[in-house]
């Protein structure tokens, strides 16, 4: 997975889930540190460290506390949406003690955070690689985890409701978390069971929950009065089937508990500080049995154990792109194809250096200062924008249905002209991110010497999308 840095802030407002109260968190860029949080509503704003040291309670939720004992609540749908986007460090302001529960799932930080981030300079990252199967049950809660060896992260959930005949489990198999995350994972939404609620209200939990940020899953135990106090402003409730229907809105995947217990493991096993690599099969998961994995993987690494090991960060690696490479991802053909060749593409650094040999017989120099040819500077900047499009190679895909185009130019200067026999070496660099759209300074180079420069922006859009000119 390539790691991400945050170009700029980012806010987020909403409940708290279990204490019910209003809570603004702010994503601020930092360039070291890890993920770490601040109370922003307390005196110096204290400091509480994303980290497995510093959990403190898994009911219901994973809870951080300091060691002056300052806390922050439900976190792990943002630390699962931080680790999916592949941003490493990170400054979370938040004004009270929970993080908002936003929708109930991770698909809003995912969304934003993309909006706001862009490919790291460099990663510090290390990888936990699984080398040998490992076996491990939580003593506290019964849940068990197994993982296996494997060059990327897959991960198999089972969840099992002994109660419900008519559902007695639901499973689901992830392939590549890293890439699948975002339509996969982070939408599905945190749940509970009917029958659930009188205890947990009991408990002092659930003061913010409503049908607009939980799944509801009627169980055949709870009065359909019950299920009504949870609705909060909302008008819907699915007249309740035991083991079927839902109160809230449509299921969003048939298997989406499963799912989002995959949700929250990413982010309880975010609080290692490494990356996951290995398949890994876990059943009845839940925040205390994620907590202890996590702690029994550290506790294998501290002995040395053979079957985990940690890797350096991934050594970032240039590439180049033969003139068959690049007809592979961009349509372009002759007479427009005005590429030759990439001599360096670096997507961690968001760097590409492309080059285009000027020869006698292009066809444009047939009506373009004929007598003087002289390669259109509209031609350059062209040139320039599909070898950022071919930077975007990892953006587009390998289905065939995305499409990168030119969307727009500022400050576009031509130098010196460019005139046949001339290698123009292209180059350029990604500068920002919003939507789908990238921003890159670009700069044409002949014998060394700058002939044209250009801020341009180039979008991925899918095919039989929106048009672009």
């Amino acid at each position: 997975m390539n790691q991400k840095r945050l170009l700029r802030s980012v806010s987020f407002s909403g409940t708290g889930l279990h204490t019910g109260s209003g809570v603004t968190v702010r994503l601020d860029p930092v360039a070291s540190g890890g993920i770490r949080f601040h109370r922003s509503d307390l005196e110096g704003a204290p400091e509480v460290t994303a980290s497995v040291e510093s959990v403190a309670d898994t009911n219901r939720g994973t809870t951080l506390r300091s060691p002056d004992g300052v806390e922050v609540r439900t976190v792990e749908h943002l630390l699962s949406a931080l680790s999916a986007s592949g941003i490493e460090h990170c400054r979370v302001d938040i004004d009270g003690p929970e993080l908002p529960a936003l929708d109930g799932s991770a698909l809003p930080y995912i969304e934003s955070i993309a909006q706001v981030s862009a490919p790291a300079k460099t990663s510090t990252q290390k990888i936990l690689s699984i080398v040998e199967p490992i076996a491990f049950t939580c003593p506290a809660s019964g849940a068990r985890y197994h993982a296996e060896p494997s060059d990327r992260f897959d991960l198999a959930v089972t969840l099992t409701f002994k109660h419900l005949a008519s559902i007695p489990s639901i499973s689901v198999l992830i392939t590549d978390v890293h890439s699948s995350y975002s339509s996969q994972v982070g939408p599905a939404r945190t749940f509970c069971f009917s029958s659930e609620i009188p205890q947990l209200r009991e408990a002092g939990l659930i003061r913010g929950g409503s049908i607009d940020n939980a799944v509801v899953l009627y169980d055949g135990v709870t009065e359909v009065e019950e299920l009504r106090q949870i609705q909060g402003d909302s008008q819907r409730l699915v007249p309740p089937v035991p083991g079927e229907a839902v109160a809230g809105t449509p299921l969003r995947f048939a298997d989406e508990p499963a799912r989002h217990k995959g949700l929250d493991f990413v982010g309880d096993l975010s609080l290692l500080g490494l990356q996951l690599r290995g398949s890994f099969s876990i059943s009845k998961p839940g925040h205390t049995g994620n907590i202890a994995f996590a702690r029994h993987l550290l506790g294998l690494l501290r002995d040395g154990d053979p079957a985990i090991t940690v890797l350096s960060p991934r050594t970032r690696t240039t590439g180049t792109m033969d003139i068959n490479q690049i007809r592979d991802v961009i349509p372009h053909r002759y007479p427009f194809l005005l590429v030759d060749r990439i001599l360096e593409i670096d997507q961690e650094e968001g760097k590409i250096v492309g080059l285009k040999n000027v020869t006698a017989n292009e066809p444009f120099f047939q009506g373009h200062f004929p007598d003087f040819p002289i390669m259109p500077g509209v031609l350059i900047v062209e040139a320039m924008a599909q070898t950022g499009g071919l930077l975007l190679k990892g953006e587009l895909g390998d289905d065939d249905s995305k499409l990168a185009v030119f969307m727009g130019i500022r400050e576009a200067k031509f130098r010196r002209p460019v005139v046949p026999g001339d290698s123009m070496r292209l180059e350029l660099e990604l500068t920002g991110k919003k939507f789908n759209t990238y921003s890159m300074n670009g700069k044409a180079v002949v014998d060394g010497k700058a002939v044209a420069q250009a801020e341009i922006t180039v979008a991925v859009i899918d095919k039989g999308g929106e048009s672009a000119q």
